[in-house]
């Protein structure tokens, strides 16, 4: 019997639990459906799965790290590096959207585009930890 693979949840492992949390909760409207921890595998984090409709995303934070990770320095390098660059929430307006986040403290470092070989328009913004945040509109 062939397996029926479907989207979970995506983690982000983050300098400060509290931090990233509320910026999630605060910009894009996700609430925390779970939290708890896991000391012997992280001893002092604090983890949990924020929620926004059907989405999920895991927040692990606080506790020892090993290191940071490599953020871009510009929109460009951002495609250049292998590996996990960012996830994408839709929304109806894109110029609306970093104009609002823009407004609140939260800038585009690549500002709204359209990509008209997909059909869409998009923008990026980062995370306090530097994790990109796409931001998408079907045209």
């Amino acid at each position: 019997m062939a397996q029926d693979f479907r989207f979970h949840h995506l983690a982000i492992i983050a300098r400060s639990y509290e931090e990233t949390v509320s910026w999630y909760c605060k910009h894009f409207g996700f609430a925390v459906a779970q939290e708890w921890s896991a000391p012997d595998m992280l001893p002092g984090a604090r983890m949990c799965y924020l929620r926004k409709g059907d989405f999920h995303m895991e927040i692990i934070g606080d506790g020892e790290k090993a290191g940071e990770h490599a953020v871009a320095a510009d929109p460009k390098q951002e495609y250049q590096i292998t590996g996990y660059r960012h996830f994408a929430l839709e929304v109806d307006d894109v110029d609306a959207a970093v104009a609002a986040l823009a407004a609140d403290g939260v800038p585009a470092f690549f500002p709204p585009t359209d990509l008209d070989i997909v059909g869409v328009r998009a923008a990026l913004v980062r995370d306090p930890d530097g994790n990109a945040v796409e931001l998408i509109q079907w045209r």
